[in-house]
């Protein structure tokens, strides 16, 4: 396999042409495909100009406020004029607040959650026009060496390239250039061209600091909404000069333009606390990040009547503005249906799926970034994960006031977000990698105890056995590890549905009870199972009696557990309703030390911070027995569930004939 990861740009642009050459060779162009070209001719004269403007930061809400309205003048102007012409997309969302993701995604057609390899490789969207006889450029004022985007974004395909570095410029606004400065230039070389032309211009003057530095001094939300309306004003002046240049010299006229912005901004949600101040759109998501400005105008007959009317169909639904990707294939006449694997977006000219999801990251094989908030929009709705506060929102795209339904949603409707995003891998990632926090804990093992209602328990409570045999086999084992009697009263923390329970009851006849933080899985166990279930978090059983259960255990749920003072909260609860004598098992941890030869792109889910010397410590200080074990002395089948069982442990712990006195 081609080892994406170090290629020079030369090599990439090898790589991009090797294909481009494959792809584009003369049949795909057939007849047939030529005749989908949405223009009464294919004579070179009447190709229509294609015009992409991206606006980085580029907030929905300010811009249509009246505030914003009074900024942006020229804007407002152009809009009023080709009103006729102009068809917006309101429930158009962005698909990362990350440049080093927005970026590739809007060039490449390709979603976040995409392969490393597929950013590399994919015909970049200047390359579909440049095949078609089109003079091709891109024009920004940003840094392209920021992030390696410049070994990612250029190729031969392009006629003129203009970027920060590429004049010596220097850093205006965060990495980027005067923006003023990039757009004569812009005018000049667009107006110069030779039609039809490709360009995209990409402005930055939104981009926090919002054009120049004094928004660093800002020690308040309105200070710092009020710098962001002047380069507001800033940017309407750049893009009203360049629609009048293209006015004037009569190019306007046969040019499709596609507005959007890479990603919003929150303009009064800023971190002035940090030594450099940053945007909080890094950290979270909200709907001033996602939610962006995206209108398509077309000159008077450029398409037919048809596809101009299916267009302004779609201009209800949730798009996005890597449909710009597809959608300019399409206007180009290529057959985009049978290169799907080259976009993930959909053509705003043809049909648009009803069921389609449209999803936002700002982490990905591109980049990495310590807070992981993602987003799903589908049916008309925006849930939102936020990492901040690993709490999730759902809003209507069409509630003026955004308010919160999640929690008044009923449970089938929320099972269906639940499975909506277990189906993408990125976003289950994420809520892997986060399961520490109660929330998110709730979300999965709920979604996972909604799901597949036929299935057995163990399945219903996340455990990846493939048989009702290997897992009889493994919680055999488990028992005879912890020493289950027959008529034992045995308590689980993080019971789930129950699943190890009702094994237990079925074979040793033992009383059984439990706790989970999740309420949906905790009906399934009191559905199916006789004994005591309740909802609640392991670190806090309170509402139980000291020195009650024969056994206490905990099944694969302490790797999920955030912090050391997490874990020992926990097992503090479980010794406390223990009898004198009483057993505490804690099954299924991660091996820090072991976990340290880990080789793999996945590695085992949950934490890797508390090793055995950690437990053995642990149980002096409670002056309990302890004996440790490899996770696979108990019970491994590398070649079907537990290939992880080498890099994992478990522990057995008893106590004594009294009670001992708790503590830290």
């Amino acid at each position: 396999m081609l080892k994406i990861e170090n290629l020079t740009i030369g090599e990439t642009t090898a790589v991009r042409k090797r294909i481009f050459q494959r792809a584009f060779k003369p049949s795909w162009l057939s007849q047939t495909a030529r005749t989908r070209l949405p223009l009464e001719k294919i004579s070179k004269d009447k190709l229509p100009n294609i015009l992409v403007i991206i606006c980085d930061s580029l907030c929905k809400r300010v811009l249509q406020s009246p505030e914003g309205i009074l900024s942006s003048p020229r804007y407002q102007a152009f809009l009023a004029k080709e009103s006729a012409q102009v068809v917006s997309f309101p429930s158009a969302l962005c698909n990362s607040a990350a440049r080093g993701i927005a970026y590739p995604s809007l060039f490449t057609g390709l979603s976040p959650d995409r392969a490393r390899e597929q950013f590399h490789t994919n015909p970049l969207i200047w390359a579909h026009a440049k095949a078609r006889g089109y003079s091709t450029s891109l024009h920004t004022s940003q840094s392209l060496r920021w992030c390696n985007l410049d070994q990612l974004l250029l190729d031969d395909t392009l006629d003129r390239v203009v970027y920060r570095e590429t004049l010596n410029a220097p850093a205006f606004n965060d990495l980027a250039m005067d923006d003023g400065w990039l757009n004569r230039i812009a005018m000049e070389d667009i107006v110069a061209m030779e039609t039809p032309f490709f360009s995209v211009v990409n402005y930055n003057m939104l981009q926090f600091p919002y054009s120049n530095g004094e928004a660093k001094t800002a020690t308040n939300s309105e200070e710092s909404l009020d710098h962001y309306r002047n380069a507001l004003r800033k940017f309407d002046k750049c893009l009203g000069d360049l629609l009048d240049a293209l006015e004037t010299s009569g190019k306007l006229k046969n040019t499709v333009i596609f507005f959007t912005a890479s990603h919003g901004e929150s303009t009064e949600r800023t971190d002035f606390v940090n030594e450099r101040p940053m945007p909080l759109r890094l950290n979270d998501f909200d709907t001033d990040v996602l939610r962006v400005p995206f209108w398509i105008r077309l000159p008077e007959g450029a398409i037919s009547t048809r596809r101009e009317a299916q267009l302004r169909a779609n201009s209800g639904a949730i798009v996005s503005n890597i449909d710009i990707y597809p959608s300019v294939m399409d206007l180009l006449g290529y057959n985009f249906e049978k290169r799907k694997e080259w976009c993930s977006g959909q053509s705003l000219f043809g049909s648009i799926n009803q069921e389609r999801s449209v999803i936002a990251l700002n982490t990905g094989e591109l980049r990495g970034w310590k807070y992981e908030p993602f987003a799903l929009a589908r049916e008309g709705c925006l849930l939102l994960f936020h990492d901040d506060t690993l709490r999730t929102e759902l809003i209507r795209l069409d509630d003026p006031q955004e308010n919160d339904i999640w929690e008044s949603m009923p449970d089938s409707e929320q099972s269906t977000w639940f499975a909506a995003i277990e189906k993408k891998p990125a976003h289950r990632a994420i809520f892997m990698r986060r399961l520490s926090s109660p929330a998110s804990v709730k979300m999965r093992y709920n979604a996972s105890a909604l799901d597949n209602t036929e299935a057995e328990l163990f399945k219903r409570a996340c455990w990846g056995f493939t048989s009702l045999e290997d897992w009889d086999e493994m919680c055999r084992k488990t028992a005879a590890f912890i020493g289950i009697e027959k008529g034992d009263y045995v308590f689980e923390s993080g019971c789930g549905t129950g699943a190890f329970l009702k094994v237990l009851r079925d074979n040793w006849d033992t009383r059984v009870a439990g706790v989970d933080i999740a309420d949906k899985a905790v009906e399934i166990a009191r559905q199916n199972i006789s004994g005591e279930f309740w909802v609640g978090d392991i670190q806090d059983l309170s509402f139980i009696p000291s020195g009650t259960y024969d056994k206490v255990v905990s099944m694969g749920v302490f790797l999920y557990l955030p912090t050391l003072e997490a874990l020992t909260c926990a097992a503090l609860e479980m010794i406390r309703i223990a009898k004198p004598g009483g057993v505490i098992h804690i099954g299924v941890l991660n091996d820090p030390q072991r976990m340290e030869g880990f080789r793999g792109e996945n590695p085992p889910s949950g934490n890797a911070f508390a090793g055995r010397e950690f437990w053995t410590e642990f149980a002096r200080r409670q002056s309990l027995s302890i004996k440790i074990v490899d996770q696979n002395a108990i019970y491994t089948k590398p070649d079907r569930y537990d290939a992880f069982s080498q890099y994992r442990y478990s522990i057995r712990m008893e106590k004594t004939d009294a009670l001992p006195a708790l503590g830290g």
